[in-house]
């Protein structure tokens, strides 16, 4: 009975850590949401809009283009969150810049 809960528990194991290595390796890699976020920081000064980025919940990134998902809150009220879709356009320089939003 003993062997049997050993065999089972090293099995169990095994499972774990292939499943992990698995999640660790899959999918698209992660995109730097740095250069992004300033972007969108300067697009909503720019309009005085009094919005902050709170978290990405998506980007995807096609050559000088990109689009992102992003969970804004008001500066006043960072409690109350909103969720914008912003597509972005690469610069000659390489930088990003905010195109336009969707609320």
């Amino acid at each position: 009975m003993k062997r049997v809960r050993v065999n089972g528990l090293y099995l169990a194991g095994v499972i774990l850590i292939a499943l992990a290595l698995a999640g660790c390796r899959g999918g698209e890699p992660e995109v730097d949401s740095a250069p992004f976020k300033q972007a969108i920081e300067t697009y909503l000064s720019g309009k005085n809009m009094g919005m902050a980025v709170h978290a990405f919940k998506s980007i995807s990134v096609e050559g000088d283009g990109a689009t992102a998902s992003v969970s804004l809150y008001a500066a006043d009220v960072p409690q109350v969150k909103v969720r914008w879709r912003f597509v972005f356009a690469k610069g000659a320089d390489g930088a990003w810049s905010v195109s336009s939003h969707k609320d």
